[in-house]
């Protein structure tokens, strides 16, 4: 009986989700925002399967025509993904990622899944022959921990599988890859390969990339790879503290701040006003074509908090050339960094960009609007739904509906004359941080004035919010001028 109950609740569970997938709507006056929107959620959506591949739940999330995901690309897609409703989609690949972790391996997990619950077999041979990215798993740590305070879902914070896969991403990969604060600068390119080679081997120099940057050579590690740890680890000690592992916990906060202080020491050049990228054997840093496709992810990682140094990197992004998939990022870390001008301009021209196809771009969108231009950032930790509006001249007004937040379709629309509306359409009240750029003392919620807190971004920016306690079935608006 009990086996039949637990069938039917998945079931119910997955008709559930299957309903909300492609919920979220976006009504604006601005053509250019609706076309880019419609295009992002049709384009993103026709990459979804449902359930029905021997893989389960899944998008595309590698080169199209794989029929795959890899571990980068979902990292990278899965808060679009989320807005999406794709919230069984996102916790079905982490897990197999999880799942396939391995001593044979030296602890990393298959690089890219395809739909048959196999490793791709363009990536993979064997466990002593595939590629992989060293970056990938303290990077899926982060995006897990992400969605954690997206979704609520606390099966992100303590189911075993993925428990165990943090574990020993932070410990015995480390050890295993010389990836440990002490040692990772001067580590050897080239680990834990077969001696001597075999003969016809397809992935030797491809087993252990330190850096997503995969056109440069002759390197040890890349600064997204140290960016990577810092965020991986800092991500494992929230969690453990959310699981009252105080003493664990601070651990691993430790040692994000040792990765983080080897980013703003031995990284910033201060001639160049720049983080170097790569660094070689003898501890020669030097550049490469590619340097602003690994600058991204010291912003991505957030593995500086040195507001100069951000807007250095910051400044960058909308001048030099950059592949898809880092492009891609760009619309959300611009916004973050309220870089609004430039974060609208890169969002509507992505989806005419050469490449526009690749899954990462329009789950990037998505990201982008929703999570950028209207500034909606959930957190399950702190129990607030925040709303920080960044629209651009050219937007009168923009409105998303039906976005799942923390268990809650919500909607939100902002108006350009700095006004925010905020709509609770689930079944129980949510805490809105109604927040609005500028030293307000006072926000008007509905038809009364509020007295107004203040906070800070990454860019040192001021806003002024309120806490707004809505109920279901509610709206509640609220405007600073």
């Amino acid at each position: 009986m009990k086996t039949w109950i637990l069938v039917l609740m998945v079931f119910l569970t997955q008709a559930l989700h299957a309903q909300q997938a492609g919920s979220v709507t976006l009504s604006t006056s601005d053509t250019k925002l609706q076309e880019t929107f419609d295009w992002a959620k049709r384009t993103a959506l026709g990459y979804a399967h449902d359930g029905k591949d021997p893989v389960g739940y899944w998008y595309e999330a590698a080169l199209p025509g794989r029929e795959a995901f890899c571990m980068r690309d979902v990292a990278h897609q899965s808060m679009g993904a989320e807005i999406l409703g794709l919230s069984p989609h996102n916790f079905n690949m982490m897990y197999k990622f999880a799942a396939n972790i391995s001593d044979a391996k030296d602890w990393c997990s298959y690089w890219e899944i395809n739909r048959h619950d196999k490793p791709a077999p363009v990536d993979y041979s064997d466990d002593k022959d595939f590629w992989y990215n060293l970056t990938a798993s303290p990077d899926v740590i982060q995006a897990c921990y992400r969605l954690y305070e997206w979704t609520g879902n606390r099966e992100y914070l303590s189911h075993p599988v993925l428990r165990n896969f943090y574990e020993k991403s932070l410990t015995v990969y480390l050890d295993r890859w010389k990836l440990n604060p002490d040692e990772v600068m001067n580590r050897p390119r080239y680990m834990n390969l077969e001696d001597p080679p075999r003969a016809g081997a397809r992935f030797r120099n491809a087993r252990g990339i330190p850096s997503y940057v995969e056109a440069a050579g002759g390197f040890i590690v890349g600064v997204d790879l140290i960016a990577a740890l810092y965020a991986g680890c800092q991500a494992y000690g929230e969690m453990l503290s959310l699981r009252g592992e105080k003493d664990k916990a601070v651990q691993f906060v430790r040692k994000a701040e040792a990765y983080k202080k080897l980013v703003d020491e031995k990284w910033w050049n201060e001639q160049k006003g720049q983080f170097e990228t790569f660094v070689t054997p003898g501890g020669v840093f030097r550049d490469n074509v590619q340097t602003i496709n690994g600058l991204t992810y010291v912003i991505w990682f957030q593995a500086t908090s040195d507001s100069a140094r951000i807007k250095g990197v910051l400044d960058l992004l909308p001048q030099l050339p950059a592949n898809v998939e880092n492009r891609s990022h760009y619309p959300y870390l611009l916004y973050r960094g309220r870089y609004t001008e430039d974060a609208y301009h890169i969002l509507v021209s992505l989806k005419d960009m050469e490449r526009s196809k690749y899954p990462e771009v329009s789950f990037g969108v998505m990201e982008g609007i929703v999570a950028g231009m209207m500034g909606l950032r959930p957190s399950a930790t702190k129990g607030v739904i925040q709303t920080l509006p960044q629209l651009t001249a050219g937007t009168e007004w923009a409105e998303v509906r039906g976005v799942p937040v923390l268990g809650t379709p919500v909607g939100v629309k902002h108006e350009a004359a700095g006004r925010s509306t905020f709509t609770n359409s689930g079944t129980g009240a949510v805490q809105w941080q109604a927040s609005f750029y500028g030293d307000f003392q006072k926000i008007r919620v509905d038809k009364e004035e509020t007295k107004a807190e203040s906070g800070v971004d990454a860019m040192g920016n001021r806003y002024a919010f309120v806490k707004v306690e809505v109920q279901p079935q509610r709206t509640v608006s609220a405007s600073a001028r």
